[in-house]
């Protein structure tokens, strides 16, 4: 399938390539963590200058139902690949991972939030708040991952 249309618009299928852009000492450099698909994008996208892509990660079981999460991956040059995904234990029950590009956009385009928090000095007693930057998804791929997993299901994919 090449494309999905999912609230009136065109939601393209993307061929995936495991992570093979970054050198030894790029991957010692970088924290990249199972499960932190934002973060891992925005630090390989520093670092490789390339693209962050926000879309859907649909993954096909041999025994239970599709799954689709909300993802983030990076692409080069029209080349994707997803550093995330190679550090997920392989599980033998995989089928299959599909990607679906709702948007792709270069690191200046990033939506940070600005958080408050609070911060306690056990010295002072002192309470302060402190301003923190937060990623978040530009699109709204999070809120709506649930969604987009039933409208699937509903194509029988």
């Amino acid at each position: 399938m090449d494309s999905i249309i999912w609230d009136n618009k065109e939601v393209l299928h993307v061929n995936v390539e495991s992570g093979n852009h970054l050198n030894e000492e790029d991957i010692r450099s970088l924290s990249l963590k199972p499960g932190l698909c934002l973060k891992n994008s925005y630090e390989v996208a520093k670092i490789k200058n390339c693209k962050m892509v926000e879309g859907f990660l649909v993954t096909r079981y041999k025994d239970k139902p599709l799954e689709c999460v909300a993802h983030v991956w990076n692409e080069i040059e029209g080349k994707h690949f997803d550093y995330t995904i190679d550090l997920k234990q392989h599980n033998e029950q995989i089928e299959s991972h599909s990607y679906y590009l709702v948007e792709a956009y270069d690191l200046e385009e990033k939506k940070v939030e600005i958080r408050f928090v609070e911060d306690f000095n056990p010295q002072t007693f002192v309470k302060t708040q402190k301003r923190q930057e937060h990623l978040t998804f530009k699109t709204q791929t999070k809120e709506r991952e649930k969604e987009m997993l039933q409208y699937l299901r509903s194509l029988a994919l």
